[in-house]
């Protein structure tokens, strides 16, 4: 049999799961989909990092075998500078303990802020997911590149 690894595959659910809310639910459900068809090897759970009472979510996912990392994307977020703010900063600052690496995906202009958090969590091992994604939309390709 071929083994393919994808290191960036989205499983949903949206009849069962709300995302970004119930994120313990979604790693019970992923585990549950690895055990029954092996198609998963390796889980990169979302966690809101940002929030005060992330280390116990945390503690939670770190519990599965299969987490080996956290996903908090800016993507989506209107604020350049989510991942440099100091809320986001001690929540990935957390993922060492749990030997957790630290998964970001960010707007071309939101890579300033990609870089610090970065740059402040040296002991943290991070992926950059689309590469910091160039505005490609709407003809913006230098401030990426």
């Amino acid at each position: 049999m071929l083994k393919i690894i994808d290191t960036h595959q989205h499983l949903w659910d949206t009849a069962n799961l709300e995302y970004e809310t119930h994120v313990v639910q979604e790693v019970e459900w992923l585990t549950h989909v690895a055990e029954t068809d092996g198609m998963i090897g390796a889980i990169a759970a979302a966690a809101p990092l940002e929030k005060p009472n992330v280390e116990a979510i945390l503690e939670q996912l770190a519990a599965f075998d299969l987490v080996v990392g956290i996903r908090r994307m800016a993507w989506h977020n209107p604020d350049n500078q989510f991942y440099a703010s100091p809320e986001l900063i001690n929540g990935v600052e957390l993922l060492a303990k749990y030997d957790l690496s630290f998964e970001l995906c960010a707007k071309h202009d939101q890579l300033s802020a990609a870089i610090e958090l970065v740059r402040v969590t040296p002991y943290v091992k991070h992926a950059i997911n689309h590469c910091g994604g160039p505005n490609i939309k709407d003809d913006e390709f230098e401030p990426w590149a």
